[in-house]
């Protein structure tokens, strides 16, 4: 993660802040460009989504999303997941 993070540094997507309560932490702050970004890859994300799944009949596209969240719950239930 540190050389992912550096990179979104160098790139101008996020900003290191001194923790105020605990000067040994540095936080992650996304910047204006960093939002402007991610907003671009989430339009781009949705354009291909819907491209991809625009072959498919509702019956279809409906059996996925139940096997989708039938996955979520299941991985709830592991130990160490993340809710």
């Amino acid at each position: 993660m540190t050389g992912v993070a550096k990179r979104m540094e160098k790139a101008g997507l996020i900003e290191k802040k001194n923790d105020a309560q605990d000067e040994r932490l540095r936080m992650l702050q996304i910047t204006r460009r960093g939002r402007e970004t991610l907003g671009a890859i989430r339009e781009i994300q949705e354009q291909h989504g819907g491209a991809y799944l625009e072959i498919y009949s509702l019956k279809e596209k409906e059996e996925v999303l139940s096997v989708l969240k039938h996955i979520v719950r299941r991985g709830k239930q592991l130990p160490n997941s993340i809710s």
